[in-house]
């Protein structure tokens, strides 16, 4: 399916990027989940979703290999103590799910690019994420909050 990414350039934009890198999540949590419904509530799943993903993902962009690692270990340390065990009962299926696919997205882009990007799926764990994170991306909670009005029209909800 994403083969003829590979010999994708630097003209290729960002933005398709993004949505190369949600689909091929969604289908590593089609492939995880198999026939039932995925799990999102689960660590086992989310390892089984990251770990697939670094595979399918090391096919399109095989030089991305080792960073590539570092923030899916990164990333998944933080669905498992910030997420799972904290604030899932707090979000949605549906909105889990779009936690994975900002997460996707910010695993292969610029973490603050992906912020920015996808003002909608960022605004779901902006509260969460590890201050240090946001800083080092020069994003606080109040700049994000101008940035996700400016690019929603509307008022964000705050979680954590």
């Amino acid at each position: 399916m994403l083969k003829w990414l590979k010999n994708f350039g630097t003209g290729v934009s960002q933005a398709t990027v993004s949505i190369v890198a949600i689909n091929c999540w969604k289908q590593c949590v089609s492939q995880e989940s198999g026939d039932h419904v995925p799990r999102y509530r689960d660590i086992l799943f989310w390892q089984g979703v990251f770990v697939r993903f670094a595979q399918e993902w090391r096919k399109v962009q095989p030089s991305a290999s080792d960073v590539l690692e570092g923030r899916c270990g990164l990333f998944l340390q933080f669905i498992h103590e910030r997420i799972i065990e904290n604030y899932s009962v707090y979000f949605t299926e549906a909105e889990l799910e779009q936690i994975g696919e900002f997460v996707a997205v910010s695993i292969i882009r610029d973490f603050k690019e992906a912020i920015l990007a996808d003002a909608e799926r960022a605004s779901l764990v902006i509260d969460l994420l590890p201050r240090e994170w946001c800083d080092t991306a020069g994003l606080d909670p109040e700049k994000f909050d101008d940035w996700y009005f400016k690019m929603t029209g509307k008022e964000r909800v705050r979680r954590g």
